[in-house]
């Protein structure tokens, strides 16, 4: 019996501690991004953002409205403001620990990848 409970205790340990991983956060990646003047006007939803987002995310099918993959929706900017946290930085930046978006395509050039950044930075203004 006690070896029962110490088996138990250890694998439940265990379980803990890997779930216990520390997530980023969306100022990880947006720390040591620099915004200028240029991104702040032209990083907004209703600019560059709305037509990224549609390209590369909602309008594959998969982070629409209809598909929603992942709880995630792109496709209007209150669902995108809130959908667009630091899980989605983390995959399109494709440094590991997430799965690499957009699925089945190349990476974002850093053009892109720094709109974003800025956008997640500057607060998602529409």
């Amino acid at each position: 019996m006690k070896k029962m409970i110490l088996c138990f205790s250890v694998v439940a340990s265990i379980v803990f501690i890997s779930s216990c991983a520390k997530e980023k956060s969306a100022s990880s990646y947006t720390d040591n991004v620099t915004c200028n003047e240029t991104d702040d006007t032209a990083n907004v939803y209703s600019g560059k953002i709305a037509t990224l987002l549609s390209t590369n995310c909602a309008g594959s099918g998969c982070h629409n409205s209809l598909s929603n993959e992942a709880g995630r929706n792109f496709s209007n900017y209150a669902s995108a403001k809130s959908g667009f946290d630091a899980t989605a930085l983390c995959t399109i930046y494709q440094d590991g620990g997430c799965d690499p978006m957009p699925r089945g395509a190349s990476k974002l050039s850093a053009d892109k990848i720094h709109d974003l950044t800025c956008w997640v930075k500057n607060d998602y203004p529409q």
